[in-house]
């Protein structure tokens, strides 16, 4: 049953290699496909190489930040230097066996021939597998053959390792420069709005400046004027201390003035009321018109009687008032029409105080 199912699998490689002449059958035996070979140091040493490379982007942009600039640099040397670090381990770890995992050249082809043959999709492959090892390698155990399966696989895989490295690199490296790229854009916009922002706050700082200088030069002149006031006002006071001095003067003057006029006016008239006239005695002693009248008649008395009454103040009562007097007297200086007629007018009091029934309760 077992070699059965080996004649089932040998038999699609029979029917291949009998298209082949022997010569050419060797060459299809060394080089099995899909298997490949360790990576040789110039593959390395190129891979190594790219890894370290910084994009000219980056290197000469105009990045108006420098530590920014700086930052990014660092990051593409740090991406640079995690996949050179990884891409060395997997290097280490490659060169720990030979390129035939210990075995001789010809036994390692022909294992992995073999190996190669029982694919995943063949029903019970591994056991297969292994029982057509035994059979090839009957000097070697079943413990060594998968071991040395072991060793194998690890180092397809550390070449499998090796050759995603540069790939993975490239990925990252690309999503990086997108984002730095992205980064010094914004960095761009943020440093032009920060000039705008810079050069708005320095129009302000202009605007306030002039304005600032606008109530400097305002205040200036407010002092200047409140100066020139101050001097105005000065002035003022000091022309109106001059003039209530004049007028002082003169009411003194016209008081001066108003008792010698008084003086002489109350001499004026008491000589011209004087008596005058010299001694009669015969005149002393006849009858006064007075008497003469109150003997006459009755014709001649109403003859002589006014026709109606008249009820008004007499010469003499008029002339009894003291306000009259002053006021003729202020009339023959000129002042009756003076403030200081006025005030004197209105301090002079009647010679009778009027009556209640004469006083008015209207208030103007």
């Amino acid at each position: 049953s077992i070699l059965r199912q080996h004649r089932q699998v040998w038999s699609t490689e029979c029917l291949r290699l009998q298209k082949f002449s022997e010569s050419a059958i060797t060459p299809f035996y060394r080089q099995p496909q899909g298997l490949p070979y360790c990576p040789s140091q110039k593959y390395l040493t190129s891979a190594s190489d790219n890894l370290v490379n910084i994009p000219e982007e980056v290197l000469n942009s105009d990045c108006p930040y420098p530590e920014l600039k700086d930052s990014l640099i660092e990051a593409f040397h740090s991406l640079s230097e995690r996949y050179q670090s990884r891409l060395q381990s997997l290097q280490e770890q490659l060169q720990r066996t030979d390129r035939f995992c210990g075995w001789c050249e010809h036994d390692h082809e022909h294992f992995t021939f073999t190996v190669s043959r029982y694919t995943h999709d063949i029903p019970n492959h591994r056991a297969l597998c292994m029982d057509m090892l035994l059979r090839f390698f009957p000097g070697k155990s079943r413990q060594e053959l998968l071991e040395h399966e072991y060793v194998w696989d690890l180092q397809r895989f550390t070449q499998a390792q090796l050759r995603a490295v540069p790939q993975q690199w490239q990925r990252d490296h690309e999503e990086l420069l997108a984002r730095a790229q992205v980064t010094l854009q914004e960095a761009k916009h943020a440093h032009q709005e920060e000039l705008e922002l810079h050069r708005d706050r320095q129009n302000q700082q202009d605007v306030y400046l002039h304005l600032r200088e606008k109530v400097s030069q305002w205040r200036a002149q407010q002092e200047e004027v409140a100066k020139l006031e101050a001097a105005i006002a000065a002035r003022q006071q000091e022309e109106e201390e001059a003039r209530l001095k004049r007028e002082r003067e003169k009411d003194a003057a016209i008081r001066q003035l108003y008792i010698i006029s008084k003086s002489s006016v109350y001499f004026s008239y008491f000589s011209k009321v004087g008596v005058v006239a010299e001694a009669d005695p015969e005149r002393m002693m006849a009858d006064t018109e007075a008497w003469k009248c109150r003997h006459l008649n009755v014709n001649e008395f109403e003859l002589q009687k006014p026709l109606y009454s008249i009820n008004t103040y007499t010469d003499t009562q008029i002339v009894s008032d003291p306000r009259v007097r002053v006021e003729q007297a202020l009339r023959e200086v000129g002042l009756h029409q003076s403030q200081y007629a006025r005030e004197v007018l209105s301090v002079i009091e009647p010679p009778k105080p009027p009556r209640r029934d004469t006083r008015s309760i209207l208030k103007f």
